[in-house]
């Protein structure tokens, strides 16, 4: 089931049209999370998944009335999406890296790093074009 439901994820649902669309936005919304519910960890009902969100993996977890903007990237990253999170347009989340424990050795041969842990709290806002990288595990509660 979970591979049916990251197929139907990519090939279909994520590129449905803008969730603000008058009327029909709402449809799309309730398509995209009720796909991702199938792969993700665990999707609220509330929760609002954005056109072209990349998910790489399931583990992730959107709490109630949390949402991605569109265009958000997810990837080598184990995300905790609290409730009441506002994630604006183009958010790249990238967790894991590739080891770079020598110059001796090109980055490439040097193989590359677990997927991290990311926990972004209740009553968090995050705007637009915003990168986190694999050091940030924590953004706590009322961040903006």
């Amino acid at each position: 089931m979970k591979k049916i439901s990251l197929l139907l994820y990519y090939i279909f649902a994520q590129h449905l049209p803008d969730n603000h669309l008058p009327i029909i936005g709402k449809i799309f919304r309730r398509i995209r999370c009720g796909i991702a519910q199938g792969f993700c960890t665990k999707v609220a009902k509330t929760a609002n998944i954005n056109k072209h969100v990349y998910l790489m993996g399931g583990s992730i977890s959107i709490g109630e009335y949390s949402g991605l903007g569109a265009d958000s990237k997810i990837q080598n990253t184990i995300l905790t999406i609290g409730n009441d999170v506002m994630i604006g347009e183009w958010l790249s989340v990238l967790g894991g890296g590739h080891k770079i424990d020598s110059i001796e050795i090109p980055m490439r041969l040097q193989g590359t790093l677990e997927k991290t842990h990311l926990e972004i709290c209740d009553d968090v806002w995050i705007g637009a074009h915003v990168i986190i990288t694999a050091g940030c595990h924590k953004i706590g509660k009322g961040a903006i």
